[in-house]
């Protein structure tokens, strides 16, 4: 029954006629009649519809009370962490600065609770949720800290798929925002992060890390060691099969050449790497950067007529 009533509320959110308003209608409705049935916890599922229902109005502190109230009624580890992650989601939204500061506040509460009922799955679920507020927050170094504890206990539960989704959520480009590279916080935090795609043996991460690691560098203004980094990256990306990714780090790298006046090497990167697996992925728009590069490159060089025929 709580299937289509998150059926029914999810389509008259869709509904441009009716909106939030009839779907909150729907949810306290749902609320209600289960309360009434004694059904804790189809009441919980329903009171977390209210709370999306909330969210989808921008009423972001609604949104999070009610989730916070569904999370402490459920009494199940999954049905817990899907409110509280409802309940962050909600602080996250909101326009004012404290409401991260609420959604860590909200998470660490979480915590201890799952702590003080040595619930073990709920405790490394509950990392997972607080590494993401610390990526919200612009805050690497704590995200990849607290990814460090929370592998561990994974293990422990013998939860592989949990632990690779708990990598997967932080440890990506996303990690280290665009402006931000040459602090020493995400240098320290890209290496604890490729540590720990090396214990456990997880390449995608381990190349989006040094992708990573190749910004840093470069911001640095350490341009060898940034290279090398690059070559690293391109071999594993080689390796998994990602020509995407092989791509874009040819791509970056051509670029930072450019930035060097190193033009022959930019103009091979680009020319024989980036455009040759951009048609061979059938990949118009990677094609189309390509060329643009090569002409960017050539007409540096001063060579214009190089340019046009590029173009």
């Amino acid at each position: 029954e709580n299937s289509m009533v998150q059926l029914i509320i999810n389509s008259e959110l869709m509904n441009e006629k009716t909106g939030p308003a009839k779907a909150l209608e729907s949810a306290q409705q749902a609320v209600q009649r289960f309360r009434a049935d004694g059904d804790k916890e189809n009441e919980a599922m329903a009171l977390q519809a209210v709370a999306k229902t909330h969210l989808a109005k921008k009423e972001h502190h609604r949104a999070a009370r009610v989730a916070k109230d569904a999370q402490q009624g459920l009494g199940d580890t999954d049905g817990e962490i899907a409110m509280l992650k409802t309940a962050v989601e909600a602080h996250l939204s909101r326009p004012d600065k404290e409401g991260k500061d609420d959604a860590l506040q909200a998470t660490v509460d979480a915590l201890s609770a799952f702590r003080e009922v040595d619930n073990l799955r709920g405790e490394a679920q509950g990392l997972q949720v607080l590494a993401d507020v610390y990526v919200a927050r612009q805050e690497p170094e704590a995200a990849v800290n607290v990814v460090q504890d929370a592998v561990p206990l994974f293990r422990e539960l013998g939860d592989r798929r949990g632990e690779l989704q708990l990598l997967q959520s932080v440890i990506n480009d996303d990690l280290i925002k665009d402006g931000a590279e040459s602090s020493d916080e995400a240098l320290r935090a890209v290496k604890i992060a490729l540590s720990l795609c090396n214990q456990s043996d997880y390449k995608q991460g381990q190349a989006a890390m040094l992708l990573t690691t190749f910004r840093i560098l470069l911001a640095r203004e350490k341009p060898e060691r940034a290279m090398q980094a690059a070559e690293e990256a391109l071999k594993l990306f080689k390796e998994l099969g990602d020509s995407r990714g092989e791509a874009r780090i040819v791509h970056m790298t051509a670029a930072a050449h450019l930035e060097r006046d190193e033009v022959k090497k930019a103009l091979q990167a680009v020319s024989r790497e980036v455009l040759q697996l951009s048609r061979s992925q059938g990949d118009s728009a990677g094609e189309a950067g390509a060329l643009r590069q090569t002409s960017k490159v050539h007409l540096d060089r001063g060579g214009r007529e190089a340019a046009d025929q590029a173009t």
